[in-house]
């Protein structure tokens, strides 16, 4: 790591540290703002593994690449000085994808369950970008002010693609109903001919019988 590299991410992780200490003279809404700035991150961090390890470290993802490690690393500090006796949680290392993979790979299905973690993760960032701009000078911090910015931009990506595909869902039509098979007719409708059929035969006539005067029979010769 060149020196210019470390003074960089040095630069970086004390802003975000000093982002998780805020200064207020209560005691008690200071810790509540620092819980509410580490939750803040944590959304941060969460959404940016799940992007990287998605579509991999390639150049268009460096932004969402350095905003994990320097906000992972503000963090991970901040875990050793508040609870000093246990171990951090938070992770240093991510398994990345051999290759890396177009932002298009947000849209396969293996990432449907990533969409919210997502979509909660661009206001945090936005609040922190806004926050920033009113502590720091842009001009001097600019190589962090465009990593910023850069990551806000590719979250927006991300969630609109998600969206549009959220919205194509909702209007695929529901499956149809199983088709009737009209190679057979119906039980009923056999019936019904069956019926028809006996219907029109024609009928035997019964023999005639000629009875004389007396009662009986009289036979033909």
């Amino acid at each position: 790591m060149s020196p210019d590299v470390i003074v960089g991410l040095t630069a970086a992780i004390s802003i975000a540290f000093r982002y998780l200490e805020p200064i207020h003279h209560n005691m008690q809404l200071a810790q509540n703002l620092q819980e509410q700035r580490l939750l803040a991150f944590d959304k941060i961090v969460s959404a940016s593994k799940l992007l990287l390890k998605q579509v991999g470290r390639a150049k268009y993802m460096e932004s969402i690449w350095s905003l994990w490690v320097q906000l992972s690393q503000s963090i991970f500090m901040l875990e050793r000085i508040l609870w000093p006796n246990q171990p951090p949680e938070t992770e240093l290392h991510i398994v990345l994808p051999p290759e890396p993979r177009p932002l298009s790979d947000v849209l396969l299905d293996n990432f449907n369950d990533s969409a919210t973690t997502i979509f909660q993760a661009i206001a945090p960032l936005e609040q922190f970008h806004e926050w920033f701009v009113a502590e720091y000078d842009t001009v001097l911090h600019m190589e962090f002010n465009n990593m910023l910015l850069d990551s806000i931009l590719l979250f927006r990506t991300t969630e609109s693609m998600l969206r549009m595909k959220q919205r194509l869902q909702s209007l695929i039509p529901a499956p149809a109903a199983s088709a009737i098979d009209l190679d057979t007719d119906p039980p009923v409708a056999a019936t019904a001919a069956t019926s028809s059929a006996s219907s029109t035969a024609p009928a035997v006539a019964e023999p005639m019988v000629i009875t004389s005067a007396a009662g009986e029979a009289l036979s033909w010769y």
